[in-house]
């Protein structure tokens, strides 16, 4: 058997995925975002706030303000879902994004 050893040259290609999501609300313990799908409505993710430019994020937070929220101890759900794009790198077997990163904003 031979063994091959990557040389300096080599380069790794991720090739993302994008998909429209809806954000429908917050995690409070890692301030993460719940991603559901805008075909049917289902829960497909979660999205680290890291991952969301400071600028963007106050643009969510602006549409909190006028569109409301519900809060328990450990979710605060938007009343009306705010639509984005995000990339990813794949499905995972249990059908979530696997590493969804902000992308864009979708009218």
């Amino acid at each position: 058997m031979r063994c091959y050893k990557r040389s300096d040259q080599w380069l790794k290609v991720i090739n993302y995925k994008y998909i429209d999501v809806i954000v429908t609300g917050l995690v409070k313990k890692d301030c993460s975002f719940l991603l559901n799908s805008m075909e049917d409505g289902k829960p497909i993710g979660l999205m680290e706030m890291e991952f969301v430019p400071v600028y963007e994020r106050k643009r969510i937070y602006r549409e909190l303000e006028n569109n409301g929220v519900k809060e328990t101890d450990k979710i605060v759900r938007f009343n009306q879902g705010i639509p984005c794009n995000v990339k990813f790198r794949n499905w995972t077997s249990t059908n979530k994004l696997r590493i969804p990163s902000f992308h864009k904003f979708v009218s």
